[in-house]
This record gives structure tokens, sequence and C-alpha cells, in this order.
């Protein structure tokens, strides 16, 4: 599409446009042919301390320090016909300091165009976390698909095994395709969210008991020795999303047996007792959150604190799907750590409710 038909469809919905432009992590003005502002956001002010009257006026510094002289601005050459994108220039900021960016801009003479202006430093950051992201899936992938491939490999191997035996090799095979599936399906789920597509859930009678004693018993492999104790009170029963609630179960007893003690046991508790929901609690010892960190645990790529020296082995992704398939059911989700007490993600459910739309 000629990018003044994009403009031109963009304008005809100016509060659509609006939002858009407010949620781009860069600062962002759309302007005119003669280079004008027709729409900027927040993130632009910020940024110049001011809205210039063409953003050709806009004075970028090489990265020695030297002006850039109006005709040779990103935004005059991107008139001119050329292709400006990423390019890293200067900006003095309104206190004075200087600040590295990255400037884009997309222009036709005729139509104006769109500049976009984002920090190098934010911009370096997240490359080297999507990096650092893309090591930990293909760490956390070879685990298991070297254990598939060792234990594909014995149970090929001619002559007789126990039966036994066989019966531990077939449980292997299971458990590490499911937590290959697990993280792929967690990175589908950020990806539709972060383009925007919506939580679509399937509602179906369910007894949560018989819903979480089947993943707790799923989760036993990767227990080991340790114990995880159910309890259940009330009237469990309810209008939820089976694979949905699934997954954001499984997601807290992964999160306990990761981060809780190695010798400690996982307590699930389920609670009906209230007439217009139930809750699912997990609690687990070990070490505890800051105060601090808690609130950002819920936001993609964010972990809990780990040892300097310990590599990053977790994408981050668990507690932002959690909160997001319960807010979509209607529900709250809580995370709560002290010395004394421990760590305790609890969340709570209606029993019936009107879905709600998460984007």
């Amino acid at each position: 599409m000629p990018l003044s038909r994009l403009l031109a469809s963009l304008a005809a919905s100016p509060t659509q446009l609006g939002v858009l432009v407010e949620h781009v992590p860069a600062a962002l003005a759309l302007f005119d042919a003669q280079g004008r502002p027709v729409l900027h956001n927040a993130t632009l002010m910020r940024l110049l301390g001011t809205v210039p009257a063409r953003v050709q006026d806009i004075r970028f510094l090489a990265l020695d320090g030297t002006d850039v002289a109006p005709a040779s601005s990103p935004v005059s050459r991107a008139l001119a016909g050329q292709t400006i994108a990423g390019e890293e220039l200067q900006l003095r900021s309104p206190a004075g300091s200087l600040t590295k960016a990255r400037v884009t801009v997309i222009a036709t003479p005729d139509a104006g165009g769109v500049l976009m202006i984002a920090d190098a430093a934010s911009a370096a950051g997240a490359e080297l976390l999507t990096r650092e992201i893309l090591g930990i899936v293909g760490h956390d992938l070879r685990n298991p698909l070297s254990a598939i491939r060792i234990t594909a490999q014995l149970l090929v191997k001619p002559g007789a095994m126990a039966a036994d035996r066989r019966m531990t090799l077939s449980k292997r095979l299971i458990s590490s395709s499911d937590r290959m599936e697990q993280l792929v399906r967690n990175l589908i789920d950020y990806a539709r969210a972060r383009v925007g597509q919506l939580v679509q859930l399937r509602r179906e009678p369910l007894d949560l008991a018989e819903l979480v004693r089947r993943v707790v018993e799923e989760h036993k492999g990767a227990a080991g020795t340790r114990e995880v104790k159910l309890e259940t009170r009330g009237d469990l029963s309810g209008g939820w999303d089976a694979d949905r609630l699934a997954q954001v179960i499984a997601q807290m007893l992964s999160n306990a047996l990761r981060h809780g003690e190695d010798d400690g046991p996982i307590s699930v508790s389920l609670d009906g007792s209230r007439g217009d929901g139930v809750s699912i609690s997990v609690h687990n010892g070990g070490r505890t959150i800051p105060a601090d960190v808690l609130p950002g645990l819920f936001e993609p790529f964010e972990i809990g604190p780990r040892p300097l020296e310990a590599p990053r082995r977790q994408i981050g992704l668990g507690l932002f799907l959690i909160k997001r398939f319960v807010t979509a059911h209607g529900g709250t989700v809580t995370l709560q750590s002290s010395p004394k007490e421990g760590t305790r993600i609890t969340v709570t459910l209606p029993r019936s409710a009107p879905d709600v739309t998460i984007g």
C-alpha cells in the first residue's frame, strides 16, 4: 500500500491512531509534506522538550558530537528519497545531556511521513535480551530433545527388555516431550499477545479438584523426592477453560518446584467454600522474592532474583501468561513472599462470569 493511502486510512480513525501512537515504545511523529507534525506522542515531547514547527528543525549530532546540517538531517534526506532505518545519531536533551538514538524515517515528498526516534541503549538492551532468550530456548529445547533421542535409542535396541524398564523409558519420553510442548506453547501464547490476538476461552463444566490432581500427577517426575501435598475444601465445580487452567496450574507448580527448597514440600490448596468463586494456592519454601521485585514479575521476560554467577535459565513468561489467562476468566492472581511464610501464589476465579477481553 502506498504511504499516502496508509496515512489516509490511519487518519480516518483518529482515536485508534492516537492510541497506537502513544503505545509505540519510541518517540513518534507523523508529519505532512512540509514536515509539520500532525500527530506525536508524549515520548517525543519528553525527549525533545518541545514539538518543533517542522521535523526538519530537530537538531541532530553525529556520534563524534558535530552538528548535522539541516540539509543532511534524516528527515531532509528521507524526503529526498533516501531510506533512513535505524541510523545512529545523538540528540541533546532538554537538560543538556547527549542521548544516543536510532532514527528511522519513512517519507514521501507528496504525503509527509513518519519519524521514529528510539533510545539506542534500550534498543541494544532489547537485542541483548532477544539473543539471551534465544539461547535459553535453545538450551531448554536441547535437554529434553537429547533425552528423547537417548531414550528412543534404548527402546529400539534389539533384545528383551523388562516391562518395568520399558515403562520407565516410555514415561521419560512423555515427560520430555511435555517440557518441549510447554515451552513452545508459552512462546506462541506470548507471540499472540504481542500482536493483540485475544484470549479465546472454551468454557465447560469442570471439577477443579480432578483437573488439579491430573496436573499434579504429571509433575511427579519433576518433583523427584519432594512431596506435593494437595488439600481440597468445599464445592470445586464451575465453568472454565480446561486447557487454559491446566496451563495456569502447571506453571504455578513449575515455579514452586524450580524455586522451592530442594527437599521441601509443595502445598497445593483448593478452596471452594465461597459460593461465588474458588481459589487455587500453591506454596513453597526456599529463597524469597524482594517486595520491590514482586509487581514486575507479571511482565513478560521478567524473572526473580538469582545469584550473580548463575546463568539465566528461564524465559520469564510463566507469570505473565498466568495473569493473562486468569484475567480472561474474570479472576485475579496475587503473589506473596517473605522469609517467615515462604512464597505463595494464589489464583481466584469466579465460578461463572463473562469472559474478559484481553488483547
